[in-house]
């Protein structure tokens, strides 16, 4: 295995956080469209900014939501 310096290897951490992060918005995108058929502007903006606690909050609202609604998604933009 190669050496890699400490900031390498910071860099390469960053790297894979922002990449799951990454991840964790396309799925949740992804479901949301599946069960309501669009992802809303001002919910995509939430989703785009939020953090893993915040994508997870929706990703349980979104299992129990029946409606865009019950996602408790404020217009205009993240809460």
């Amino acid at each position: 295995m190669p050496h890699i310096t400490s900031m390498e290897r910071i860099g390469r951490e960053i790297g894979l956080r922002e990449g799951e992060l990454r991840g964790q918005r396309a799925m949740l995108r992804r479901l949301i469209q599946a069960r309501f058929g669009t992802v809303p502007e001002a919910l995509g903006r939430q989703i785009d900014a939020a953090d893993e606690e915040r994508l997870g909050e929706l990703a349980d609202r979104l299992g129990a939501a029946s409606s865009l609604d019950e996602l408790d998604v404020e217009p205009g933009g993240p809460e």
